[in-house]
């Protein structure tokens, strides 16, 4: 999931615009250009239904958004949950390859 995950916010061109390939799961590189981004899975697990697992995970990651001014990280921050941008990652459901996001 998790390099799905990365490659769905790398293929997103007004992200990769402000960001390029600074977004890394755990902590960021010490040093490394702003702004960025650091993925962290927080929770999840298998879905279940009444037969057993339902064969997909559910998984919540918090996305920290670091730059130089709180505008710049809002603004990187709007854009991974604002529903009148390509990418809505706040609530997605889709399928990332063989894992489903949602």
């Amino acid at each position: 999931m998790e390099e799905a995950f990365r490659k769905l916010l790398l293929d997103t061109a007004p992200l990769a615009q402000l960001v390029g390939k600074r977004i890394d799961w755990g902590l960021r590189p010490q040093g490394d250009q702003l702004p960025g981004i650091s993925l962290l899975r927080v929770s999840g697990g298998l879905t279940m239904h009444f037969a057993g697992p339902a064969g997909w995970r559910r998984d919540r990651v918090q996305v920290d958004v670091w730059a130089r001014t709180f505008k710049a990280a809002r603004d990187i921050g709007d854009l991974l949950a604002d529903d009148g941008v390509d990418l809505v990652v706040l609530g997605r459901c889709g399928g990332l390859g063989r894992w489903r996001c949602c």
